[in-house]
């Protein structure tokens, strides 16, 4: 909940604009970063929740599938808003009754961020099961990128044979699978060197590459940069660090 200022919000290393007065929707596990404007800086609320409601969980698991690869994730909603501020105000007291509040006000966001949602996306709905099925592959992905070794993991979670899936990815999101896989796990790789607590060493191996000789390779090929140079830069490194560099 943007209550200041703007900037941009990546998901997966999709970028959208935020600004006061924005809601961001953000889905679990994925890759989350947040850059403030230098001339208005961004302030903003962060709310995450586990739904045990059936309905609700059916609901926003849908949604998660349904738009894991969509940028669109920005909507307005006031009550929103009032109720999470509503929600901080009981937190800060010790009242009777404040659990039975807070489950009232945590349940009546999570409606509305449903019904904000649903009503943003109506013709996405209507979605074909082919779109469907790509974005069910993406998501798997966006999931497990840190235990996939190898792409025929997909096929057998599916039970497709990966020709088939990957001729049926290409065709609807107008990416080849191998792609998508390659630039999600290099971004995860780059969010990691950002966190700056693992050697580049470490997040080869997370990351399942064969060696750092091959991480880094992948790595300067599409950001331009070796991942130890990009680390020190990022992170105002002035140390020589013992990793290997290539």
């Amino acid at each position: 909940l943007i209550t200041a200022g703007h900037g941009v919000a990546l998901t997966n290393k999709k970028e959208c604009l935020i600004k006061a007065k924005d809601i961001h929707l953000s889905f679990p596990y994925e890759i989350h970063e947040i850059r403030s404007s230098q001339e208005d800086f961004l302030q903003y609320d962060y709310f995450s929740f586990i739904c045990e409601n059936g309905s609700l969980a059916d609901d926003l698991k849908k949604i998660c599938l349904m738009h894991a690869a969509d940028t669109k994730r920005i909507f307005h909603d006031e009550k929103i808003f009032s109720l999470f501020n509503f929600a901080l105000s009981e937190i800060s007291n010790d009242n009777i009754y404040k659990n039975k509040i807070l489950e009232s006000i945590f349940h009546q966001i999570v409606i509305y961020v449903i019904r904000d949602v649903y009503n943003i996306h109506v013709p996405d709905f209507d979605i074909s099961d082919k779109t469907l099925f790509c974005y069910q592959i993406m998501n798997y992905i966006d999931l497990n990128i840190f235990t996939i070794r190898n792409l025929t993991e997909i096929s057998d979670y599916f039970n497709y044979n990966y020709d088939y899936l990957a001729n049926l990815f290409k065709k609807t999101v107008k990416q080849k699978l191998s792609d998508y896989f390659i630039d999600h796990k290099l971004e995860s790789a780059r969010i990691l060197l950002l966190e700056n607590k693992k050697t580049v060493t470490e997040i080869a191996a997370m990351t399942n590459y064969a060696d750092v000789f091959a991480f880094s390779k992948a790595f300067k090929k599409k950001y331009g940069v070796s991942p130890l140079k990009y680390k020190q830069y990022n992170n105002k490194k002035t140390y020589k660090s013992p990793e290997i560099e290539s």
